[in-house]
């Protein structure tokens, strides 16, 4: 797996790994008629309100538009890109600070 690029780059207390410290947050899909009603953000929400790790992380593509706005204004931030396996495409790298 390629590390991650950007903002993070090679900063090993960021990327630094036990465990236990992050949630890999995957495959999230609402089917286009049902977008916009608050079934993928309750979802969301039901699924991160008891996580005891400090953070969560999720990877989604550049061109995913619906996924990109939903997960910025639900308070993730793009820290920069991975391409985790060779025949892969580039995605973007998302963090969620947990409480």
């Amino acid at each position: 797996m390629e590390a991650l690029r950007g903002e993070y780059e090679g900063d090993q207390a960021f990327t630094r790994e036990d465990g236990t410290r992050t949630f890999a947050f995957n495959e999230l899909m609402t089917v286009p008629a049902w977008r916009g009603r608050g079934f993928a953000h309750a979802l969301h929400d039901a699924l991160l309100a008891d996580r005891s790790e400090q953070r969560a992380t999720l990877l989604t593509r550049p061109d995913n538009e619906p996924a990109h706005s939903a997960y910025l204004r639900w308070g993730w931030r793009i820290v920069g890109t991975m391409q985790p396996f060779p025949d892969s495409p580039i995605f973007d790298a998302f963090v969620l600070d947990l409480p």
